[in-house]
Parts: C-alpha cells; sequence; structure tokens
C-alpha cells in the first residue's frame, strides 16, 4: 500500500488526474457489464478517491484545472436514486466531496446548480440510519455539515434514531477494536467524527468580548463597501443563514440525557477513547453539556463525572517559561505541599488547547456538593484529584477570565469541606502568587466578581500554613516584616471596605483569621504606621456608617441571611480582628483611638434593642463579642 506522501506524488504528476478522470468516464460510458455491480463500484471508488484527494488544497486547484467537469459528475453520482446504477456508498461519496467542495472556496461553477446542504445532509443521515453503507463517510460528511444551523435542526429533529444509530457504532467497535490496527484507525476516525457531530449539536452561541463586537461592526462594514473579510472558517458561498437559539439547544439537551441513555452511553464510549482529539472534541462536548445548570444533574447521574476525570487522567503538562519569581516559595506539589518546591523560573502548565476540558470539571463543581459526585469523604482520591487540574486551569497563563473565575468558584467549593483540602490547594504550585494577582487585577482588570472569587478563596485558605507565612514569614525575625507581607496585609485590609459586600465580607474573615491563628501577623499589624492607620479608619469609618442606620428599615428590606452578610457582618469580623489585636494594646496604644470604646458601646446598646428582631440571635452574638473586645481594650 502506498503512503499518502507517495500516492499525492502520483496524482501531482503532470496530466495524471486528467487521463484517469477520462478513462473513468469512458468506463462508465459502455454500460453494464456482465458483472452488475462493477459499475456502482467504480462509481464508488472514484468518488471515494476524490472525497479523500479534496483533503489536500493542491488537488482541489488541480482538479479545478485539469477536471472541469468534476462538479458535474460528482452531482449526478450524488442525485442518482436507482441503486442498480449507482450504489448507496457510491452516493455517499460523491456527497462527501460535495461537502468538501462546498465548504470551500476552490470550486464553484455558476452554471452548475449544486446540491444544497439539507439535501446531502439527508442522504448521509438517511445511509447512517439504514445501515446501507459502512458508517465511515456518512459520520465525517455530517460531521462537517453539522456546524451550520440547517443541519442541526435535521439532526436535532431525528436525534431519536440519530443517537441511537450512533450508539449501536459505539457497540459495534468496541467489540473488535482490537482485531487489526486498521480497525483501531477506523474507530479513531468514526469516534473523532461522532465526538465533533455532537459538539456541533450541544454548542450555545458563543460570549463575545469587546474585541469581538468590534471586529464583527468592521466585517459588516467591509462586506456594505464590497471588500473581502478574510474568514478562518471554510463558509465559502454556503446558503446556510439559520441561527439555532441557545434555548432550543437547552431543550435538545435536557430531552436528550431525559429520554434515555443514548447519549451519555455515546459519552463513554468517547471518553475511552486514546486519540488525544477525540478526548479535546469529547471535552467540549462534555463541557456543552453540563454549561446549563439545570442539566448538570443529569448529567452526573449517567456518571457524567467520572468520566471527566477519566479523560483529564491522560492530560499531560509540559514547562511554561516563567520570568516572574515567585512569591514565598509557595510552589509547592499537590501531593506534597510541604516538600519539594516547583522551578523559580519554569512551572507545569497544561496544554492551553485542553483547558475546556477542566473547564467543565469546574462548572460541575461550583454547583453540586463535590462529596456527592467524587465523595464520600473529603479524603477520597478521586475527589482529591480534583485539585490538580483545577489549580493548574488557575494559574494558567491562557486561561480566559472566565475559566479563572469557575477555577476560584470550584476550588472555594473544594476549600470549604475542610480536612486536607485547604492545604493541599494552598500547596499548589503558584495558587497564592495567582491569588494575589487576582486581588489587585493583574490580567483579570478591575472585575468585580473575580476579585469576590478570590477573597472568598483566600479566606477559605487562611488557615493553612503556606497562607500564613506568605502573609508574615518574616515576622519571626527581631526585624520588621517584609515589604511583600506587608503589601499584602494592605491589600486585604484596602478590600475589607470594598464597595462589593462579599468581598469585604470575605476580606474581614481572612484577616480575622490571620490575625487569630498568628501573633507575629497580629504584631505587624498594629507596628506598621500604614497598616494600622488604614485599618483603624476603616474600622471607625465602619462603626460610624453602622450607627447611623435604622436596623428596623434595613431588616425590612433585606432577608436575615443579607443582614449577617452585609455591612454589621463585615464590621462583626472586624471586631474580631480588633480583639485579636488587644494582646498589643499596652505595647502599641496608637492603634487604639480613644473614639474606638465609645463606637463599639453604641453599637452594643443599638443591638442590645433589638430584641424582637428577627435577627435577635445574631444580634446577642455580636453583642457578646463588643463586650468582650470592648473590656479587652479599655
Amino acid at each position: 500500500m502506498l503512503s499518502p506522501q507517495d500516492a499525492l506524488a502520483i496524482i501531482r504528476v503532470d496530466g495524471f488526474l486528467a487521463r484517469l478522470a477520462e478513462s473513468v468516464v469512458d468506463l462508465l460510458a459502455l454500460g453494464p457489464t456482465s458483472k452488475s455491480k462493477s459499475k456502482a463500484d467504480l462509481n464508488h471508488a472514484f468518488s471515494e478517491f476524490i472525497a479523500l484527494s479534496l483533503n489536500h488544497k493542491p488537488v482541489r486547484e488541480m482538479i479545478k484545472s485539469d477536471w472541469p467537469g468534476c462538479l458535474d459528475w460528482l452531482t449526478r453520482v450524488s442525485s442518482a436514486t436507482s441503486p442498480s446504477t449507482v450504489s448507496i456508498p457510491a452516493r455517499c461519496a460523491a456527497s462527501l466531496a460535495l461537502i468538501k467542495l462546498r465548504l470551500t472556496s476552490d470550486l464553484q461553477d455558476k452554471n452548475i446548480e449544486l446540491p444544497s446542504l439539507d439535501h446531502l445532509c439527508l442522504i448521509m443521515l438517511n445511509a447512517l440510519l439504514d445501515k446501507t453503507c459502512p458508517p465511515n463517510t456518512p459520520i465525517e460528511g455530517l460531521a462537517l455539515l453539522s456546524q451550520h444551523g440547517a443541519v442541526r435542526e435535521i439532526l436535532m429533529k431525528d436525534s431519536e434514531r440519530f443517537l441511537n444509530a450512533v450508539k449501536g457504532l459505539s457497540v459495534t467497535k468496541e467489540t473488535t477494536l482490537e482485531e487489526t490496527a486498521g480497525a483501531m484507525k477506523s474507530d479513531t476516525s468514526i469516534a473523532y467524527g461522532v465526538a465533533t457531530i455532537l459538539a456541533h449539536l450541544t454548542s450555545y452561541k458563543p460570549l463575545k468580548t469587546e474585541e469581538d463586537r468590534a471586529a464583527d461592526q468592521l466585517k459588516k462594514l467591509a462586506q456594505r463597501s464590497g471588500q473581502t473579510v478574510s474568514n478562518d472558517k471554510l463558509s465559502g458561498n454556503v446558503e446556510d443563514e439559520t441561527e439555532i437559539s441557545d434555548e432550543l439547544v437547552f431543550e435538545w439537551i435536557q430531552l436528550s440525557l431525559k429520554r434515555n441513555n443514548d447519549l451519555m452511553d455515546t459519552v463513554g464510549w468517547l471518553a475511552k477513547s486514546e486519540s488525544r482529539e477525540v478526548k479535546r472534541t469529547t471535552g467540549k462536548l462534555l463541557l456543552n453539556l453540563v454549561d446549563r445548570q439545570a442539566c448538570r444533574g443529569l448529567v452526573l447521574q449517567s456518571g457524567g463525572g467520572r468520566m471527566l476525570m477519566k479523560i483529564i487522567a491522560t492530560l499531560t503538562v509540559s514547562p511554561h517559561n516563567h520570568t516572574t519569581k515567585p512569591p514565598s516559595s509557595t510552589g509547592e506539589t499537590v501531593a506534597e505541599p510541604s516538600s519539594s518546591r516547583v522551578s523559580e523560573s519554569s512551572f507545569l502548565t497544561l496544554d492551553p488547547s485542553d483547558l475546556h476540558i477542566v473547564q467543565a470539571l469546574a462548572k460541575i463543581l461550583i454547583t453540586t456538593n463535590p462529596l456527592l459526585v467524587f465523595g464520600p469523604a473529603p479524603d477520597s482520591p478521586v475527589l482529591l484529584s480534583t485539585i490538580k487540574p483545577l489549580t493548574s486551569l488557575f494559574v494558567h497563563p491562557d486561561a480566559s477570565l472566565l475559566q479563572t473565575f469557575e477555577a476560584l468558584m470550584a476550588l472555594t467549593n473544594l476549600s470549604s469541606l475542610g480536612g486536607k483540602m485547604p492545604g493541599l490547594i494552598a500547596g499548589s504550585g503558584r495558587v497564592i502568587q495567582r491569588l494575589e494577582e487576582c486581588l489587585i487585577g493583574v490580567r483579570t482588570g478591575e472585575n468585580v466578581m473575580v476579585r469576590r472569587a478570590a477573597t472568598e478563596l483566600l479566606c477559605n485558605l487562611s488557615s493553612t500554613q503556606l497562607v500564613l507565612d506568605s502573609f508574615g514569614a518574616q515576622t519571626k525575625k527581631p526585624s520588621r516584616a517584609t515589604e511583600a507581607c506587608i503589601s499584602r496585609l494592605h491589600i486585604l485590609i484596602a478590600l475589607c471596605s470594598s464597595d462589593d459586600p462579599p468581598t469585604a465580607l470575605a476580606a474581614a474573615g481572612a484577616l480575622a483569621i490571620l490575625n487569630r491563628d498568628s501573633t507575629d501577623i497580629s504584631c505587624v499589624m498594629v507596628s506598621e504606621e500604614k497598616l494600622y492607620a488604614s485599618l483603624s479608619r476603616i474600622l471607625v469609618q465602619s462603626l460610624q456608617e453602622q450607627l447611623q442606620e435604622d436596623l428596623s428599615q434595613v431588616e425590612e428590606k433585606e432577608a436575615e441571611t443579607d443582614v449577617q452578610k452585609g455591612r454589621l457582618g463585615v464590621l462583626y469580623r472586624l471586631v474580631h480582628v480588633l480583639h485579636h489585636l488587644s494582646i498589643f494594646r499596652s505595647s502599641h496604644p496608637r492603634f487604639f483611638l480613644p473614639i474606638l470604646p465609645d463606637l463599639l458601646l453604641h453599637l452594643s446598646a443599638d443591638l442590645k434593642n433589638q430584641s424582637a428582631s428577627k435577627n435577635k440571635e445574631f444580634y446577642h452574638e455580636v453583642v457578646g463579642y463588643l463586650d468582650i473586645t470592648i473590656r479587652a481594650i479599655k
């Protein structure tokens, strides 16, 4: 058998393609022979040859110049209706060649009316459903067509039969996988085609950035002025203008998941593939399936979480050069957070093409109890194995803003389980450094949601030794803390006055935990002027604003949980910080302003007057801690 390179070399010999086409056409013109199938077989063989050759642009250019009648011949073979004249496999092969030509601008002839995409789709779909030809050609054709709205509509309408046929392919291929190397190659091509079709069927419209919208506007302006607009996709003169709404996609996914297990059984088969491209496309399919929260439970019930982890377990990492020195030497490995460290000049990253696979895992863990998916215990091996991919996504230099945010949310959910989780997350390479970058907007801008998620994760990790060290590792020395530690504390104090209540709440909570677990950090807080000045200013301002509020009116507008998570909740945590700092009342009196006890007393009196409030238990808890703090700082 010739290699593809040798075959291409022969095809590109001057005049070869023209003579071959002429010979085939002449043979077919002779009419049927004693062997009735010979003509149909020749149609099939030559159509398949053309379809394969069209994968190569030089051959497409040769066909245009050496065989002008190619389009007309392929159209007649594709449109034939008599099986005795043209076999179904021949029609499929000719249709596949036409699909490839329709999706490129290499060959277009205004004098020939080419079959529509809908017509070509139906030829392929019927051949697949009726099992009248080997599945490779119909699957490849549908994979190429399924990116178009009109074709997606056809497949969605007949999805029950289509998914059943695809599931049948997976069962058949699994039983014959090890027969020959050729069978394995065929299995991979079919799996890739199936994954591509399903990924297209489940795709929502991409979220557009400001740059995308600006580019679209420029394209429209260019088209109006008659200029040529470049396009990376092979769209050509495709007539398809049909748009599939996101709501229709969601309804189709939900219906397919509820109807039976055909879709998820097929996904399970695809997840077992050894092909990297099949895994990536299957990862995209799973990301689409879990995009809407209403579908996540259905996917997980069918084992989607395990399927995803099977793919993630095969992902590889490679060194990524990094010129910035990671702070506080916090690049420990996941397995041993307190031992070996990652090189300061490089770190391991996932291939950017694999990030969407881990993003699917993040989406699942944002809204689902991790213990129910990968438990039952916080130290379950499968659950612990989710930390490394999620932290890799979080710190990845090529991760999108949405991927960064979703990784943060998933890690926050995991860290809330306690046990070894917070320490393992904090000990993963560059996590603490990346958290600090998110707090100040490096590569995330002034995105409120990302900053809030980063602050909440930091709060959950604050009791780990690595985070304590990063905020005050050097304070164990007689000299003052390093500027890096002071800077981190200053950022955290500033976030306590954030206009976003959840961010302020998490920042104040993190500050309270740091001071509770480290007297060294507390010492720095009352020693460094810019720290105690900022903290005392925010504390006094928060107390004054709280005293100006009418609690009864606030309660009428807010739910019970909102009161605890609002300004009073932030203030309650800052009072905890003040209490932890009170041990330095004698040695550092400058921090403890005379006005503080009076403001605390007034707040305590106001809360005591709310005995009939629905939040009285929370108020009683705050009052108790206020009284303790007042006695400590007087």
